[in-house]
């Protein structure tokens, strides 16, 4: 039985371990990337110093109205890095994506820069962790991949054999050969953990690709003889009013990003608690986006409380430094096991190809 698993362990490995380095490189990239930006997260001040900090936000959407015309302002996204800027996405005036990103002062409101949406190294590596830039094709081979690199991670640890006894008191250092053992045996929890949060992820993506798009339900018709106000004219309530309510409300959390009320539809408020349990780190508030009065909380469904959860446990969304530290190091044990492994497989194929040259000649010297 484990000769048969040691066979299915080294050929899973073979044929998937392109798509597998990708996978547990670009990872460890974010996770590297992520932990540059954990000393520059936005703190909660007082209510007072709060509106002076987003302040910029109400400065900013009518300069982007000026300045880009033909789009409006998207998403807005909170940062943690040291220059405090913010990105808002642009989106052309019919909803659809723009491709652009305009970064800001959120405090003075300034435009800083406009970029192209999707070309930061973060969303670079993001595109190559999740899809491998090859659309739904490049998520099915993750996926793939994903599930390889659990079988893997299973295998793995029921190949060595006497595995009890090997840990008691097998030899601590003989190799690669102990290298990859005793970093498969540290690291299988980790692995376990980010290949069963990563499928579960990046099925739900998929599957949200794949589903049949919903059309957006249409705006009722103005009567007759009346003139219906353009969109970006329709009053609005004052981003850093709810922002600051919404930070003094919540001390213990963080803003993730905000979504900007058009119309009908209210400002989005997301937050983040490091603090909280893996299924409730993140939750939305919704405020009225022409008083600005907070909306009653929807309950959050079974299923998105398990995707949040999986979202955490496997991009290690957590208070302490010192656990993100240990995300961090074990996700080079992947990379480690990538290159070990098949070193190990050619060593192993060199020596069964010289046993029997080896053999032969001993015969004859008997002879």
């Amino acid at each position: 039985m484990r000769r048969m698993l040691r066979s299915a362990h080294r050929w899973a490995g073979l044929a998937t371990i392109v798509v597998v380095a990708v996978l547990c490189a670009s990872g460890f990239g974010l996770l590297v990337g992520h932990s540059f930006n954990l000393s520059g997260r936005i703190e909660i001040h007082t209510d007072t110093e709060q509106q002076a900090e987003y302040a910029g936000l109400d400065k900013a959407l009518p300069t982007i109205s000026q300045t880009y015309p033909d789009h409006q302002a998207g998403m807005i996204l909170a940062s943690g890095s040291p220059n405090r800027a913010w990105q808002v996405s642009l989106r052309g005036k019919g909803g659809e994506n723009a491709g652009l990103a305009v970064q800001i002062d959120p405090e003075t409101g300034r435009l800083l820069s406009e970029t192209v949406a999707g070309q930061s190294p973060k969303d670079w590596l993001l595109k190559l962790h999740n899809s491998l830039f090859l659309g739904l094709t490049g998520e099915v081979l993750i996926l793939i991949s994903a599930i390889a690199l659990m079988f893997l991670s299973m295998t793995g640890v029921l190949i060595v054999p006497g595995i009890w006894r090997h840990l008691r008191k097998g030899p601590l250092w003989n190799g690669v050969r102990s290298l990859h053992t005793w970093l498969g045996l540290v690291g299988a929890v980790f692995l376990l953990l980010w290949t069963v949060t990563g499928t579960a992820l990046l099925a739900y993506k998929g599957f949200a690709d794949i589903k049949p798009a919903r059309g957006r339900p249409q705006m009722a018709a103005a009567a007759p003889g009346s003139a219906s106000p353009p969109v970006d004219d329709l009053p609005s309530a004052s981003l850093s009013t709810i922002l600051s309510s919404v930070g003094a409300a919540y001390p213990d959390r963080e803003i993730q990003a905000v979504i900007p009320g058009r119309g009908a539809r209210p400002v989005a408020v997301m937050m983040l608690n490091r603090f909280a349990p893996p299924w409730e780190k993140s939750a939305t508030f919704l405020f009225d986006a022409h008083s600005g009065e907070a909306l009653p909380a929807r309950d959050v469904p079974v299923f998105m409380r398990v995707m949040i959860a999986m979202k955490s446990l496997h991009t290690g969304v957590w208070d302490s430094p010192a656990v993100y530290a240990v995300y961090v190091i074990m996700g080079a044990v992947p990379i480690i096991l990538i290159v070990t492994g098949p070193w190990l497989w050619v060593v192993n194929r060199r020596r069964r190809s010289k046993t029997p040259a080896v053999k032969k000649r001993s015969l004859k010297q008997r002879a």
